[in-house]
């Protein structure tokens, strides 16, 4: 006689239509499709999340519906682990993790959850539909950045060192050292010791010692030391020792 023990499998038989709700519910909010989700809801169905309270009436579980598919493109996947039926009623436990990326360039959110669905079965199609959707986080979120969202550091964001910001060195800002900007040193600019600028020492502006100016040393200059100057010691010049 053998003395080897029967293996018995241990995991529990699924009802097969609360399986398929399940598994509808989750291809629904994967859409990201607010109409799609709100079909899979009981009237009377509410969202019971952790550390935010209970949903009320339909209106206000289309709106929280709407909010979070407006913030965020998500991914869940549900695994059911137990699930039962007891008349009209439907209870499946299982395990959801779930990526949440923001539209707003936010970090991207990791859950790792449990969660339990009751199911209602409706009375004129059979239908099961989501009643509760309740869920706890097994650990904290954990946010990572997310690859390719707009950042601070983006090269469209404005910043003091951006090309095109104004700032003291770029280029085409006004700038005691930028080309174009009047400066003292500047080309164009006029100044002491630009060519074209008035100055004392231009070659084209009036100077003592320009060659075209009136000034004593110049030779077409009246002067006394002039050739032409009429002089006390002129050859021609009437003097006192003349012969």
């Amino acid at each position: 006689m053998s003395t080897k023990k029967r293996e018995v499998s241990r995991k529990p038989k699924l009802d097969p239509g609360l399986l398929a709700a399940h598994k509808a519910y989750e291809e629904a909010i994967n859409t990201n499709d607010v109409d799609l989700v709100m079909a899979m809801y009981d009237p009377e169905a509410a969202q019971m999340p952790p550390d935010a309270p209970q949903t009320v009436g339909w209106k206000g579980l289309r709106q929280a519906v709407a909010d979070y598919f407006a913030a965020y493109k998500t991914h869940w996947k549900k695994v059911v682990q137990l699930n039962w039926v007891s008349g009209e009623w439907g209870f499946d436990q299982g395990h959801d993790t779930a990526v949440d990326i923001p539209y707003d360039g936010g970090p991207t959110i990791h859950y790792d959850c449990k969660g339990i669905l009751i199911y209602r079965r409706q009375p004129k199609t059979g239908e099961w539909k989501v009643f509760r959707d309740i869920w706890n986080n097994n650990t904290p979120p954990r946010e990572v950045p997310t690859k390719g969202a707009p950042a601070k550091s983006a090269k469209g964001a404005p910043a003091k060192s951006a090309k095109s910001a104004p700032a003291k060195s770029a280029k085409g800002a006004p700038a005691k050292s930028a080309k174009s900007a009047p400066a003292k040193s500047a080309k164009s600019a006029p100044a002491k010791s630009a060519k074209s600028a008035p100055a004392k020492s231009a070659k084209s502006a009036p100077a003592k010692s320009a060659k075209s100016a009136p000034a004593k040393s110049a030779k077409g200059a009246p002067a006394k030391s002039a050739k032409s100057a009429p002089a006390k010691s002129a050859k021609g010049a009437p003097n006192k020792t003349a012969r």
